[in-house]
């Protein structure tokens, strides 16, 4: 049976112009003005590994009580304090918490305490113009052999494993 990956965008630590406030402040209903790409492309990357669920907090709740095996979460540091909130309540139910994205990457060690995996990838650069940047591919995360931190070309091995 495959595992499952949560996969959630945090909503933002205080309102700002892409959020859904606006929207909700005349009583309207959940509207993201510019969709966050991170979770869909992570999404589509783990999908030959994992089965995967979505959760945008902009526009929907969080389902704390999922089934999930994993819980990835990705933000920029206008979303750390809720990233963390989110972590532990996931933590403090026994689930294994990936934390990634922008504010992860350049700042693993603040982030570490507060997940279980950090994965680190580095686009990978060419000379020629004509090339895109593109993301390795991702560890087999379904067969649960883990390691607590991963990064293009050198993997860190933590104290503990999976």
């Amino acid at each position: 049976m495959r595992k499952k990956i949560y996969l959630i965008n945090p909503a933002t630590d205080f309102p700002n112009y892409f959020g859904t406030e606006v929207y909700a402040q005349w009583g309207l209903p959940p509207k993201i003005y510019s969709a966050d790409q991170s979770i869909t492309t992570v999404a589509a990357m783990a999908s030959s590994y994992l089965d995967i669920a979505l959760c945008d907090e902009g526009a929907q709740v969080i389902d704390f009580n999922t089934a999930c095996d994993y819980i990835g979460i990705t933000g920029k540091v206008s979303q750390w304090a809720r990233m963390r909130a989110i972590a532990a309540e996931f933590r403090k139910r026994g689930k294994r918490v990936i934390i990634g994205g922008p504010f992860a990457s350049l700042c693993p060690d603040v982030v570490r305490p507060h997940c279980d995996i950090i994965p680190h990838y580095r686009a990978l650069t060419s000379p020629r113009k004509d090339i895109h940047p593109v993301i390795p591919p991702l560890p087999p995360w379904g067969e649960g052999n883990f390691i607590n931190q991963f990064l293009q070309g050198e993997v860190r091995t933590g104290t503990w494993g999976i």
